[in-house]
C-alpha cells in the first residue's frame, strides 16, 4: 500500500512539473505575441528604402503636383524630376497631360547624392500604415502631391498626400510633405518665374 502511494506521488509530481512547464511556455508565448510581436514577420512587412542605395545613373526622384478637379481645358499639373544627369521642370495642361512648358538643367553625381540624402532625412519614402495608395480625385478642391522613386523606369516607391485633411487621404507623413516639396522646388533655379508665367493655380 505504501509502495503504491509512492508511485502515485511520483506520477502526480511528474505530471505537475510537465503541466507547469507547458503553462509557463504558453504564457511566455502569449506575452511575446502581445507585447513583443513576431519580430521576423514585423520586419518583413515593413520595407525600409534607403535612398543612398539609389545614388547612381538610371534612378530618378519625382514630385508631381495636380491642381483642383476642374474641366479638362482648365486642369493643370506639373512635375519636377531629378536624376544624376539632369533636373527637369515640366508643366502640363489637361488630364491627358499635354506639355505646356518644359525646362531642363544639368546635374552631377555629387549634387544628386546630397539631394537624395536630404530627401532621406525628410522621410521621403516613409509610408503611413493602412493609407490608400489611390490619390485620384482625392482633395477635389485642393492639390495632390505624388512623391516617387524609380530605378530604370521601375517604380520603387510611390507615396502621396494632399492639401486637404490628411487623416484619410495620405500615404506619406504629412509633417514632412512641405519640407520635401521645398527641396524639390529648390532644385529649379527659376521655379517661381516659370510657374507665374504659365499659371498661378499651383504654388
Amino acid at each position: 500500500m505504501e509502495y503504491g502511494s509512492r508511485i502515485r506521488f511520483i506520477i502526480f509530481t511528474v505530471i505537475s512539473v510537465v503541466l507547469l512547464v507547458l503553462s509557463t511556455w504558453g504564457i511566455v508565448s502569449i506575452a511575446k505575441n502581445i507585447f513583443g510581436g513576431d519580430s521576423t514577420k514585423s520586419n518583413a512587412s515593413v520595407q525600409k528604402i534607403e535612398l543612398s542605395d539609389y545614388e547612381r545613373e538610371g534612378t530618378a526622384v519625382k514630385l508631381n503636383v495636380e491642381g483642383p478637379i476642374v474641366g479638362d481645358d482648365q486642369f493643370l499639373s506639373y512635375q519636377i524630376e531629378v536624376t544624376q544627369n539632369y533636373r527637369k521642370f515640366t508643366i502640363y495642361k489637361g488630364y491627358q497631360k499635354s506639355v505646356v512648358s518644359e525646362k531642363q538643367y544639368s546635374n552631377n553625381i555629387v549634387a544628386y547624392r546630397i539631394f537624395l540624402r536630404a530627401l532621406e532625412r525628410s522621410n521621403f519614402t516613409n509610408k503611413v500604415a493602412g493609407a490608400s495608395d489611390d490619390e485620384v480625385a482625392a482633395c477635389a478642391t485642393g492639390r495632390r502631391y505624388v512623391y516617387s522613386l524609380s530605378d530604370h523606369d521601375e517604380t520603387i516607391s510611390r507615396l502621396w498626400n494632399a492639401s486637404c485633411s490628411t487623416k484619410s487621404s495620405t500615404s506619406m507623413q504629412s509633417s514632412n510633405g512641405s519640407s520635401v516639396r521645398a527641396l524639390f522646388k529648390s532644385q529649379i533655379p527659376d521655379y517661381s518665374t516659370i510657374l507665374v508665367k504659365e499659371y498661378t493655380v499651383l504654388n
